[in-house]
């Protein structure tokens, strides 16, 4: 009776489908790191199962050390009992006529990586630190040897793609090469090696193997006159010598005032005025590549001598360009941003339409820089501390045209005498027919970092009746008192 319980629990067991999850079974077998001689991109890596079970890869994971290549495996992805599982690069046929159970994408490095394999769990079943070029497992580039795993350590050999490893060759070492003969093992698809001859040679073995130094070229574009006090952005272009593109480069700056980063593209804000070196190395592998330029930061003098119906006016009290790319002008709580390469010419003003700013009219109007920090703010003269609205209505449909009126300059002091009035969005005609701003009086001009500067203007004109002006006189009531106590007593009379 005890016999047939046996024989019914072994049957029981044949009938289990013989999957397993076993830990530190699997291992990393065969490395083609190099290739093949008919493409150095078929590369291909070998997985060995060492147990009598079927094991299911789902889950399991190979990956590199700089995450090139990252395999995952899934629920198809299976090993026979003592077999072995062919990854390969890219293509099914990298090994001709040997058919991969896996395509993989993403290259292994010549100059050597570490790989590792976990299970389902994320435990580790394998780990090969290939070392500087591969010494430590193994592999020629000129011969296409691959690295191959035996009892005694990693050997190069002839490759032998789902079928056991090696039976002669050389001993990996970083520090020797010892030339091996071995014997083929057929309990575990692997040989089992017997040194023959050991010949220690200081370096590494074979020909040494160096990475091609890329070249790597550089702009970040012409010499910059800029705002102090301004975020400016700085962008670097990095290529190779036939014009393409590498994305993945790294960018260091160095402003030439103590300040650095590192991008692609970055902002920078100067303080203080002067002239600075900027400099920018870009790295690309092994290479790299600098480019250099001049950057001269100069005060924002700048101020807002108007604002009316028509618009607001700006003006660079300058001899230079004024850039104000992506400035802001604010209106109580609606702001308009300057678009890209937006310019004022050099002790000019600019009258900012409207219709296009689609600002309120409201002498509560402030210029400020891209990253919010106010540069100048308009204050009428009039109504210091206060705040007024400015209403179309008041405006008289008077004819007036803007005039230049042409005056000494002095470069060091920026004049404010020349007022040459530029009307953007091409519509002159239809500004000149309306009232005109009112013109520009003392200005504060910005220091470098300052943030607030301030202009008072005279306020706006508008043509006035003969009853305003009579009943503005000092001696019109006492006049009016006059005209009315004659006119009861002449009543009473």
């Amino acid at each position: 009776m005890e016999l047939h319980k046996y024989l019914i629990v072994a049957c029981i067991l044949v009938a289990i489908p013989s999957f397993a999850y076993a830990t530190g079974t699997v291992r990393i077998n065969e490395v083609a790191w190099m290739g093949t001689k008919t493409s150095s991109n078929a590369e291909w890596i070998e997985l060995f199962n060492n147990s009598n079970a079927k094991i299911q890869l789902n889950g399991w994971k190979l990956t590199s050390s700089d995450g090139s290549p990252h395999i995952n495996f899934s629920d198809k992805d299976t090993i026979s009992p003592k077999g072995y599982f062919l990854l390969e690069r890219t293509h099914p046929n990298a090994i001709p006529g040997v058919k991969a159970d896996k395509i993989y994408k993403g290259s292994l490095k010549n100059t050597g990586e570490t790989l590792t394999l976990t299970n389902m769990a994320s435990t580790t079943e394998d780990t090969i630190v290939g070392g500087k070029n591969w010494c430590a497992i193994g592999g020629d580039n000129s011969t296409k040897q691959t690295a191959q795993y035996t009892k005694n350590g990693w050997v190069t050999a002839t490759g032998t793609p789902r079928a056991i490893n090696t039976t002669i060759g050389i001993s990996a070492s970083c520090t020797s090469i010892k030339s091996t003969t071995t014997t083929a093992s057929t309990t575990n698809g692997t040989a089992s090696t017997t040194p023959t001859k050991n010949t220690t040679i200081s370096g590494h073995y074979g020909t040494p193997e160096f990475e091609p130094v890329p070249v790597v070229l550089v702009s970040i574009g012409n010499d910059m006159n800029i705002v102090a006090g301004a975020d400016v952005r700085f962008s670097a272009i990095v290529i190779n010598k036939k014009g393409k593109q590498y994305i993945s480069a790294i960018v260091h700056w160095a402003f030439g005032d103590g300040s650095k980063a590192t991008g692609t593209n970055v902002l920078k804000n100067y303080r203080v005025p002067g002239t600075y070196a900027v400099v920018a190395n870009a790295i690309q592998g092994l290479g790299s590549g600098e480019d250099d330029m001049i950057v001269t930061v100069r005060d924002a003098h700048v101020s807002i001598p108007s604002v009316s119906a028509l618009g607001v006016t700006i003006r660079n009290d300058t001899p230079y360009r004024l850039d104000m790319s992506l400035w802001r002008l604010r209106a109580d709580t609606t702001t308009f941003i300057f678009p890209q390469h937006t310019t004022i010419l050099p002790n000019t003003s600019v009258l900012f339409p409207t219709d296009i700013t689609k600002l309120p009219i409201t002498s509560d109007t402030v210029l400020l820089y891209p990253n919010n920090k106010e540069i100048v703010r308009y204050i009428p003269r009039n109504s210091i501390g206060q705040k007024r609205v400015l209403s179309v209505e008041k405006l008289s449909s008077t004819s007036a045209r803007y005039s230049t009126v042409q005056g000494g300059e002095d470069k060091n002091t920026y004049p404010l005498v020349q007022q040459n009035i530029i009307h953007s969005h091409n519509a002159t005609k239809a500004y000149d027919t309306k009232a005109s701003i009112a013109p520009a009086s003392a200005t504060y001009i910005v220091d470098a970092g300052a943030p607030v500067a301030t202009a008072f203007v005279a306020p706006l004109t508008t043509t006035t009746s003969f009853t305003y002006r009579f009943l503005s006189y000092i001696w019109t009531p006492t006049l009016l008192f006059a005209l009315i106590t004659s006119a009861i007593l002449f009543i009473f009379l």
